[in-house]
C-alpha cells in the first residue's frame, strides 16, 4: 500500500489495563478475551471434554457436575502481541493483562447437585492506530483511530448428575458392580454488560484547514442462557481376582448450546469540526449527532466434543479430546435498528460479519505412582493442546476472513500444605491471527495464564446433612 504507513501510536511497547489490544478489535463487538480458566487454556481451550473434577468451564455448565466438591476458581493472564506487515516487518509490540474467570461452585462431596456463580471477561476492544497519508489539495493528513472497553459476563446456574451401575468381570469367575454411566446436565442464565468507546480523528497539518473528531459510545446489555451436557460411558474395566481395580477406559461426550440473547445498545455518536491553536484542540461546530437505543439478537452458538479417558490403578490418567464450536454472526448484517430505523454499523467500511468456527484438540496426562516421584513434578498434571479458528470478521473486497491458530501447554500442581484438593494452574498459548489471504496485519500472540482452585479442608463437611441432631 504505497504512501501509507500503519503504526501503533503512543510508545513502541505499551502496558494496558485492558484484556485485549488488537487493531482487529475495532470491528464488531471486539475480540474474545481470556474466556477459560488456565487448566482449559493449556489444552487448546477445550471445555466440557476436559473437565477433570477440579476445574469448571462456563462454556458448558454441565462441567460443574464433574467437580469433586465445592470449588472456587480465579485466574489472571498476561498477553504479548507483536504486529507485523509484509514489507514492514515487526513494528509494534503491546503488552496487556487482566483478570480471567472468577467462579464459585457449591457442591457436596459426592453429591448430585451443583450450584454455580461466576463473572468473567467477554468480547474486548483495545486499539490505537495512526494512518499517514498525502492529499493533493490538503497536503499531509494524519488519521487516528482508538478504542477501548468491552463486555463482561455474569452467570448463575445449576447442574445435576445421574449415575448408573453395571457389572464387570473380576478375575475368572466373579463380577463386581461399578459405576458405568455418569450423565451431567447443566443450565445457566447469564447477563452481558459493558461499554465501548471509539474515536476517530482527521488531522490536516495545514492550519488553514479544519480537522474532524468523531466519537462513538455504546453501552451494551443482554440476557441469555446456556445449556450443557457431559456424558461419561465406561467402555471397559478390568479387576483382579481380589476385586482390586486395575485399569479402565471411558468415552466422554460433551454438548453445549448458547441461547440467543436480546442485545440492547444505547448508542451515541458525535462528529464535529475542530481547529488546533497553539497545540490546543478547540471545537468549532457539530456536524452530526445521533443518540438512540437499538435492539438485536446475538446468534446461537453450538458446541460438541468427544473424549477418551484411560485410568490405571497406580493413579495414572490420560485424557484425549477434541471439540468443535460454531456461531453464525452474519445475522447481525448490516446492523442493529432502533424504532425509527436508525442503524448501528457494527463493522468498519469494507468489512462484514462472518461465521465463527473453531476446532480444538488436547490431551492431559497425570503420572502414576505419584508418591514415588518428585514431590512437585511427580504430582503435577500435564496438558498440551492446539486450536484452529475462523473469526467472524470478513473483508468484503478480498472475500477473506480473519483466522487464528494457537498451540498451548500447561500444568496443575497441588497446593502443598492445604490439606485439600486445592491446586495451582498454569497455562501458556502461542499463536497467530491473520487474514486468510495473507494480506494485512499479522499478530503474533503469547498468553500466560495463572490461577488457582480452592477446595474445603478434607475433613470439612460443608453441605453434608447431619446424621443426628
Amino acid at each position: 500500500m504505497l504512501g501509507l504507513l500503519l503504526v501503533l501510536t503512543a510508545i513502541q511497547t505499551t502496558w494496558s489495563q485492558g484484556t485485549e489490544f488488537s487493531p482487529y478489535s475495532r470491528h464488531g463487538l471486539g475480540m474474545q478475551s481470556a474466556f477459560v480458566a488456565p487448566a482449559f487454556a493449556g489444552m487448546g481451550g477445550l471445555s466440557g471434554v476436559a473437565a477433570d473434577g477440579f476445574s469448571f468451564s462456563s462454556l458448558n455448565p454441565a462441567s460443574a457436575g464433574t467437580l469433586v466438591a465445592t470449588t472456587f476458581q480465579v485466574s489472571g493472564h498476561g498477553t504479548r502481541l507483536a504486529l507485523s506487515e509484509e514489507g514492514f516487518g515487526d513494528f509494534a509490540v503491546a503488552n496487556t493483562g487482566g483478570i480471567g474467570p472468577m467462579e464459585l461452585v457449591l457442591k457436596r462431596n459426592g453429591g448430585k447437585h451443583a450450584l454455580m456463580f461466576g463473572l468473567h471477561p467477554g468480547l474486548q476492544t483495545g486499539y490505537a492506530i495512526t494512518q499517514l497519508d498525502q492529499d493533493e489539495n490538503a497536503g499531509a493528513v494524519e488519521k487516528t483511530y482508538d478504542g477501548m472497553g468491552g463486555l463482561s459476563m455474569a452467570h448463575m446456574g445449576w447442574s445435576k448428575t445421574f449415575r448408573g451401575t453395571r457389572y464387570v468381570g473380576a478375575g475368572r469367575t466373579d463380577s463386581i458392580a461399578v459405576q458405568g454411566t455418569q450423565l451431567h446436565l447443566g443450565g445457566q442464565v447469564r447477563y452481558l454488560f459493558g461499554a465501548v468507546t471509539r474515536t476517530s480523528r482527521l488531522d490536516i497539518l495545514d492550519p488553514t484547514f479544519l480537522d474532524n473528531r468523531t466519537t462513538t459510545a455504546m453501552q451494551h446489555r443482554a440476557a441469555g442462557w446456556n445449556l450443557g451436557l457431559v456424558w461419561d460411558q465406561l467402555l471397559t474395566a478390568r479387576y483382579g481376582d481380589s476385586k482390586d481395580f486395575e485399569k479402565s477406559m471411558s468415552l466422554r461426550v460433551s454438548l453445549a448450546a448458547q441461547g440467543s440473547d436480546s442485545l440492547i445498545t444505547d448508542y451515541r455518536r458525535l462528529s464535529g469540526n475542530t481547529q488546533t491553536f497553539g497545540g490546543v484542540v478547540t471545537a468549532v461546530d457539530t456536524a452530526y449527532f445521533a443518540a438512540f437505543e437499538a435492539r438485536t439478537s446475538l446468534p446461537i452458538a453450538t458446541q460438541a466434543g468427544l473424549g477418551l479417558l484411560l485410568d490405571h490403578a497406580n493413579g495414572r490418567r490420560i485424557l484425549l479430546g477434541l471439540e468443535w464450536r460454531r456461531q453464525d454472526w452474519t445475522v447481525l448484517n448490516p446492523g442493529a435498528d432502533d424504532a425509527l430505523g436508525q442503524t448501528i454499523q457494527w463493522m468498519g467500511e469494507g468489512w462484514a460479519w462472518g461465521v465463527e468456527s473453531s476446532l480444538r484438540v488436547g490431551g492431559q496426562w497425570k503420572p502414576g505412582n505419584a508418591e514415588q516421584r518428585h514431590p512437585f513434578w511427580g504430582a503435577a498434571t500435564y496438558r498440551l493442546g492446539f486450536a484452529q479458528s475462523t473469526l467472524p470478521m470478513t473483508n468484503v473486497e478480498r472475500n477473506a476472513s480473519l483466522q487464528a491458530w494457537q498451540a498451548s501447554a500447561g500444568l496443575s500442581v497441588p497446593m502443598r500444605g492445604s490439606r485439600s484438593a486445592s491446586k495451582l494452574h498454569f497455562g501458556m498459548e502461542f499463536g497467530q491471527r491473520s487474514m486468510a489471504d495473507g494480506m494485512g496485519l499479522q499478530e503474533q500472540i503469547m498468553n500466560i495464564h495463572v490461577g488457582f482452585t480452592l477446595n474445603p479442608f478434607y475433613k470439612n463437611i460443608w453441605l453434608t446433612p447431619r446424621l443426628y441432631d
